[in-house]
């Protein structure tokens, strides 16, 4: 028997995976009993880590943009939400779910997934359930501000937890898996919210109450089964028998060298943070998230000047992104299998451009429409791959857990930056802040471009200088 990590593992557990999964080298025996038994126990693995993982980060995004629909079914009067009020409201979310982040990440590793991803869950769905219940926009305000403070490590903490029970060349289906189930959910959340609309004048309560009120407490309640069903890290888990976990953890240590879980520390922080190619996926992640927002904000002016009101318009938005599903897990099967991301980002940074281009307001509706369904798969398929990208190039448990923050970063920033690009001086048009965010798309490309570039030269310098890429054995760049 040896060690890894501290934690021993039996000899044969070398032959458990062929090249094509884990990464292996010349070594690697074939044999059809360990494929069948490697692939048993990611099947298994997938059953405990994944769905669970997708339905809370789908009950958040459900629970940060229900407000929309709470706007229109009588927030707006009741709250007297006049002049940039409902802005500021939609503003304060993002500051405080940036800056939940990384220590939210940090508490991840340090007390576990299963006592901190619960006590947030709970906390958001009180937050929200109280905003059903407030007079004052500005206690909405404040609510919306810890709304963004508890969710803020969902997503994170979602990206950590997934990298650390799989292979590196694993990781992009099943963030895409977990990340299309949130897509879904965003599909349909105007058609939830419109239903629990319906239930305006109960209890002499206007629908908007009851939408934050019941969605709230719907929240509360999977935070409860979150504290029974949340997946731990490897090392602490129970969900293979004693010999299964060992030849689970062998395989995550050929393939990364760090099966084990590192405690973050303030070097390794320095190390990720002083890289400018962390700051520079940032960036690239910035701009997607800013096309998402455009695409948000010119869907309901197409359908609009389509015909489509009320619940056929909110039916029809959601076409878009059930196509984006299938793209999605088609694309991210591709990145992995290849183990290329960037030329599989590139490609849906192509869509997004193409897309863009179609929604201009010189083409009819119908053409624009079909452009929101090609920007809509380039952009949600890029939030995955990018972050896949980020945890492919991290060695070391620790840096991942600091770089899906970094990249996750990019989520609220670009909320801020999108929301702001469209002026209301542009209507109807809004070309200035539509060509911005073409050349966005644009930059997205040439930036992942230039960063495969970075990351080969960066192996190949290693390679002849006969040194270590980060000083661990065995690891290379992804491209």
């Amino acid at each position: 028997m040896r060690k890894f990590g501290g934690v021993e593992h039996l000899g044969f557990c070398d032959r458990l995976d062929d090249e094509k999964q884990c990464g292996g080298g010349d070594n690697v025996i074939s044999d059809p009993n360990m494929t069948a038994r490697k692939n048993r126990l990611v099947r298994r693995v997938d059953l405990y880590v994944l769905p669970v993982l997708a339905i809370i980060f789908a009950c958040s995004i459900i629970d940060r943009i229900n407000i929309g629909s709470a706007r229109v079914l009588g927030m707006q009067e009741d709250l007297q939400l006049t002049g940039n009020r409902y802005n500021v409201i939609l503003q304060t979310l993002f500051p405080a779910y940036l800056l939940a982040e990384l220590p939210s990440n940090y508490i991840l590793v340090k007390v576990s997934p299963r006592l901190w991803l619960p006590f947030l869950i709970v906390a958001w769905g009180a937050v929200l359930t109280g905003m059903g219940f407030t007079t004052d926009w500005r206690v909405v305000a404040f609510l919306r501000f810890l709304l963004g403070a508890f969710e803020g490590g969902v997503l994170p903490g979602m990206v950590y937890i997934i990298s650390c029970w799989y292979c590196r060349y694993e990781v992009h289906r099943r963030l895409s898996w977990a990340y299309s189930v949130g897509v879904l959910a965003s599909a349909f959340a105007g058609v939830l919210a419109y239903a629990l609309g319906l239930m305006g004048g109960l209890r002499d309560m206007k629908g908007w109450r009851w939408i934050f009120a019941l969605e709230g407490a719907a929240t509360m309640v999977l935070g409860i089964v979150a504290w029974f069903t949340v997946p731990e890290f490897p090392e602490n888990s129970k969900v293979l028998k004693s010999e299964d976990q060992e030849v689970y953890t062998a395989r995550l240590q050929r393939d990364r060298g760090d099966a084990n879980v590192e405690k973050i520390t303030l070097a390794t922080l320095k190390q990720v943070l002083g890289d400018w190619t962390s700051w520079f996926q940032f960036l690239l992640f910035t701009f997607n998230n800013a096309s998402t927002y455009s695409l948000a904000f010119f869907v309901p002016t197409i359908l609009t000047g389509m015909g489509y009101t009320g619940l056929t318009a909110s039916l029809y938005s959601a076409w878009p992104y059930l196509a984006t599903m299938g793209a999605m897990w088609i694309f991210a099967y591709v990145s992995d299998k290849t183990k290329m991301r960037t030329p599989v980002i590139c490609a849906q940074s192509l869509l997004l451009l193409i897309g863009l281009l179609l929604i201009r307001p010189n083409y009819s509706n119908h053409v624009r429409f079909f452009g929101i369904f090609l920007a809509t798969i380039g952009c949600q398929c890029n939030v995955p791959a990018q972050i896949s990208l980020a945890q492919s190039n991290a060695s070391g448990s620790a840096k991942r857990s600091i770089m899906a923050v970094v990249v996750v970063w990019g989520g609220p920033v670009g909320g801020i930056v999108g929301s702001n690009i469209f002026r209301q001086q542009d209507a109807p048009t809004y070309v200035p802040g539509l060509y911005t965010t073409v050349a966005m798309a644009v930059v997205i490309i040439a930036g992942n471009v230039l960063l495969a570039f970075v990351y080969r030269r960066r192996n190949q310098v290693a390679e002849q200088s006969n040194t270590l890429v980060d000083g661990v054995p065995g690891f290379k760049h992804s491209l």
